[in-house]
């Protein structure tokens, strides 16, 4: 079992009580974790093999890939022939933990078409105008890089929580649908359904169309990064605070930053992707102890060097100028954070600097 497995809504009820004459109670169990790497893919597949019926988010998934994943988990297809161009390292190691586990695969989500296209339209744009926020904050305009991100307060909460409105109502529906043409299902008390979810959809288990009994699992503690403090309290309609929208674009400047320091092309595509998550995590840990004065500053900074190099640089692929990524790194100095050298030295970093943020916290 994993570290912080605990049940909310209270234990699944008898599985006989209430029971449909010839239909297995239903028991849904809701896995919330990252889906970056391969090691966030192996600690749901460890769980996920006891269940009878397996489930993922789906949205921007290309139907034929859903019915390639389904033929993947009954043994019909082989890896290389359904891996899509550029998959991620978990999305490969999911695939390759489903290689035939024999077992029926539901995508309670919003559907291809114009539900999937409104969505994504307005995720296109949300992630457009965050990277127009940080390259307002690299020019010096703090104030309109603020102005823009508070601006998006609409459009990064009610995507999202359309989206676990539209889960927690299908999520039913969708296993029903698998049940009732699978005899050896049907002849089941209790069918146990296992489904995997982003740790940012944690206030989907606020949507009243949530099967009653559901149990929570968590992968394991981990960092809350400002996007999803963000989010929470948007869905809760709380206040933000200016300092977390500050910080939400401060986060994006770090992350930048310590993939210029650190990723180099000598690295693979895996190696990218594992990292990625940690690299996320220390750009969190450095922005949550800065201040939003002290963020106003660093913006200024950088657009100071940006316009004393205006004429005199020629155009590059880095992000930031050399004496940019110097300021940057003296944020960290400052706050008592020096950065390793090696790329390999920043999950003992993210261990030093902790706290890390348990799934389950956000709920009260």
């Amino acid at each position: 079992m994993l570290r912080g497995t605990y049940h909310r809504r209270g234990e699944i009820e008898d599985a006989k009580e209430g029971r449909e004459i010839g239909f297995p109670k239903l028991q849904f169990e809701l896995f919330f974790g990252e889906h970056a790497t391969a090691k966030d893919a192996e600690a749901f597949l460890v769980l996920a093999k006891d269940a009878d019926i397996i489930g993922f988010e789906a949205s921007g998934m290309e139907p034929r890939i859903k019915t390639l994943v389904q033929k993947l988990s009954d043994g019909g297809a082989t890896i290389p022939r359904i891996l899509p161009e550029g998959s991620s390292v978990f999305g490969e190691a999911i695939l390759r933990g489903l290689q035939g586990i024999r077992k029926p695969i539901i995508f309670a989500d919003i559907k291809p078409g114009l539900e999937d296209s409104l969505y994504n339209t307005f995720i296109d744009y949300v992630e457009k105008q965050e990277l127009k926020a940080v390259l307002d904050f690299r020019y010096g305009d703090f104030t309109r890089a603020m102005r823009r991100i508070k601006l998006l307060k609409l459009f990064i909460e009610k995507p999202n929580a359309y989206r676990e409105k539209i889960i927690a109502a299908r999520l039913t529906g969708e296993a029903q649908k698998i049940i009732k043409k699978t005899k050896s299902l049907r002849a089941k008390d209790l069918v146990r359904i296992f489904f995997f979810l982003g740790g940012a959809h944690l206030p989907i288990l606020s949507e009243r169309s949530l099967p009653k009994g559901t149990h929570l699992h968590i992968a394991e503690p981990r960092t809350k990064h400002t996007f999803e403090q963000v989010y929470h309290l948007l869905r809760r309609k709380k206040q933000v605070p200016d300092v977390l929208y500050a910080r939400m674009i401060v986060e994006d400047v770090l992350n930048e930053f310590l993939q210029q320091k650190y990723v180099t092309a000598k690295l693979t595509h895996a190696e990218r992707m594992n990292h990625a998550p940690t690299i996320l995590d220390v750009a969190h840990l450095i922005a949550q102890q800065m201040k939003e004065q002290e963020m106003r500053f660093l913006s200024e900074e950088l657009g100071k060097i940006e316009k004393d190099h205006a004429s005199s640089v020629t155009q590059s692929d880095a992000f930031f100028l050399p004496e940019q990524m110097d300021s940057i790194e003296q944020v960290a100095t400052q706050k008592e954070m020096d950065l390793p050298d090696s790329l390999d030295d920043l999950a003992g970093f993210v261990s030093a600097h902790g706290p890390r943020w348990k799934i389950g916290d956000t709920t009260k």
